[in-house]
């Protein structure tokens, strides 16, 4: 009958590191792993909604929204002004706002496809 292993001092030291290490890589990956790519002026984005911002073919059936610029470090309430932020695209017909860090993000301005 084999023995079994007894966790001494020196493996069960070693166990919790290995625990510890696999932890705080996961933690590591998830806190600083990449957001999605925002869609830049020229791609089209899937509808009826804006709120996954999921870039397709412009050629697609499922091309809602065509992507006319962005406007950077923003924070959401200047995104709502439509008039200003997306001025220089005089056909912008929707305005997104993605939150990037510290309560400020990128305004997409879209028109239809």
């Amino acid at each position: 009958m084999p023995k079994l292993l007894a966790v001494t001092g020196a493996r069960r030291k070693l166990l919790v590191l290995v625990a510890v290490t696999v932890i705080v890589a996961g933690a590591l990956w998830w806190f600083n792993r990449a957001e999605p790519a925002l869609p830049v002026a020229g791609e089209c984005i899937k509808g009826p909604s804006v709120t996954t911002l999921k870039i397709v073919y412009c050629g697609s059936a499922g091309a809602r929204y065509v992507v006319l610029g962005r406007v950077g470090n923003l924070p959401e309430e200047d995104a709502r002004a439509v008039s200003i932020t997306c001025a220089q695209w005089p056909d912008t017909t929707l305005v997104t706002w993605r939150e990037r860090s510290g309560g400020k993000g990128v305004v997409i301005c879209m028109r239809d496809a």
